[in-house]
């Protein structure tokens, strides 16, 4: 299952060098990666990429890539091509530039294209303030707090993407005293209960087409704080709902 992932450093960290060996390794096994980076970042000019050790390739610009795909892709089409190539990967450098809206963008590729996109870039500004990428994953965690859905010894559990090493996530989780849980390296089984979910989410609700990604969204937020904790039954739980089993032990205890 593709991911989306954000390998950030310091400056100098080499990490322009790191997503250029990343699509040298695509190209040698025959794959083809979107190479981009945000339209402010200039600094080698335009449509390219280089590194402080010589290294350079051709990138494209996130925002021209994100509206072509938008008028040309669909979940029917049997591969998602760009400039006539099947795509493998999108690959995307100095990305603390990308605007929220960007961000959401190349995640929905990764949950309705099933594509990898991989963002490299630097978590902080010179203030030591979060850059609006980094900050969406805190964003939305606040909002599931507000949402009443966390409380004092309430388990979060993820895998081990550097997201969720982050030393500012941590110090959220450790803010409303939760407690930090993480999948075993390597072992597919720490995740199931979660893939079971997207799987039954995908199956049940999601339709096979959307217009617009935003209802795509609408879609999973009504069947994620709607539909599946208050009226789907289940099984394991007498055919209750979650909402209901909860309740029940909450007037038992």
């Amino acid at each position: 299952m593709a991911k989306l992932y954000f390998r950030y450093g310091a400056m100098g960290s080499s990490k322009s060098a790191n997503i250029l060996m990343v699509r040298y390794n695509y190209e040698e096994r025959g794959q083809y990666a979107v190479l981009l980076k945000p339209r402010t970042d200039n600094r080698d000019g335009e449509h390219e990429i280089q590194s402080r050790i010589g290294l350079s390739a051709p990138a494209g610009y996130v925002d021209e890539f994100l509206k072509e795909i938008s008028s040309i892709w669909s979940p029917e089409c049997a591969e998602y091509l760009y400039h006539g190539k099947k795509v493998d990967a999108v690959l995307v450098d100095e990305a603390q530039f990308l605007s929220p809206e960007e961000v959401d963008t190349l995640s929905d590729l990764v949950d309705f294209y099933n594509i990898p996109v991989l963002c490299y870039g630097l978590r902080t500004d010179f203030l030591n303030h979060l850059f609006p990428g980094s900050r969406r994953l805190m964003d939305a965690f606040d909002d599931m707090i507000m949402r009443g859905c966390g409380k004092p010894g309430c388990i979060i559990h993820s895998d081990r993407g550097s997201t969720y090493c982050a030393t500012e996530y941590r110090q959220l989780i450790s803010k409303h005293d939760f407690l930090c849980s993480m999948s075993r390296k390597g072992d597919c089984w720490d995740n199931a209960p979660m893939e079971s979910f997207w799987g039954k989410m995908k199956s049940e609700w999601l339709s096979d087409k959307y217009d617009t990604i935003q209802q795509a969204k609408r879609d999973v937020y009504e069947y994620v704080w709607h539909f599946y904790p208050k009226e789907r039954p289940h099984e394991t739980f007498g055919y209750l709902t979650p909402d209901e089993f909860y309740r029940q032990g909450k007037n038992e205890v």
